[in-house]
């Protein structure tokens, strides 16, 4: 059948889908171009800008998305949404990049980088277990002091 019969506000839905999805997708653009031109302008390593300013850049979709999300009760969808963000963030976007670009992996990464991104994504999944909602908190103030830590870390090195 025809959407615009079955549900009168289709069209006044799909075009606020897709002004919300243009000024997602060009805010957080516009938040990575600058994140990288402010890093480079201090004197911030590559290594740095791609673990932080491109990091932050790219998960602002998501961010919004699971923070609307939550904001409306879902919680089970931005939990969702940022699991599978990071999934794909870390497996697919990379393993497509290596197939046209091969490209060389800084060996810090491997010795120090892994682990720590290994070790906090089984401790999120730990707190995910959890039901205790003043345990999350005081554990993600905890996520957000290792990086912190993690981040003096790498400046210092």
């Amino acid at each position: 059948g025809d959407l615009t019969a079955e549900n009168p506000h289709f069209s006044k839905t799909l075009l606020f889908f897709i002004a919300s999805l243009s000024g997602l997708i060009l805010g957080a653009e516009l938040a990575l171009q600058g994140g990288v031109g402010l890093g480079e302008t201090f004197g911030l390593s590559e290594r740095i800008i791609a673990i932080t300013i491109i990091s932050a850049g790219t998960g602002l979709p998501e961010l919004a998305t699971s923070i609307a999300a939550a904001y409306r009760g879902q919680s089970d969808i931005a939990i969702a949404n940022i699991i599978g963000s990071n999934i794909f963030n870390t497996l697919a976007i990379p393993g497509a990049t290596v197939v046209w670009l091969p490209m060389a992996v800084n060996p810090s990464f491997l010795s120090v980088d892994f682990y720590i991104m290994s070790l906090t994504t089984l401790l999120i999944f730990l707190v995910f277990l959890s039901k205790n909602h003043l345990i999350r908190r005081a554990i993600g103030g905890l996520f957000f002091l290792g990086y912190l830590s993690y981040l003096l870390y790498l400046i210092a090195s």
